[in-house]
C-alpha cells in the first residue's frame, strides 16, 4: 500500500508542475493577446479560440 500512496503523491506533484507551467505559458500568451487586440479584431478571435483549446488539452 505505502508504494502506491508514494506514487500518487509524486504524481499529484508532477500534475501540479505541469497545471503550474500551463498557468504561466497561458498567462503569457494572454497577455501577448492583449497586445495584438489592440491590433486588429481577428487576431483577439483567434486567441481566444487558442486559449479555450489550450485549457481544454489541461483538462484531458
Amino acid at each position: 500500500m505505502a508504494p502506491i500512496t508514494s506514487e500518487t503523491t509524486g504524481l499529484m506533484r508532477s500534475f501540479t508542475i505541469i497545471r503550474t507551467i500551463a498557468r504561466i505559458t497561458a498567462a503569457v500568451i494572454e497577455s501577448i493577446c492583449q497586445s495584438a487586440m489592440r491590433g486588429s479584431p481577428s487576431a483577439r478571435t483567434y486567441c481566444t479560440i487558442f486559449l479555450i483549446m489550450w485549457y481544454e488539452s489541461l483538462c484531458l
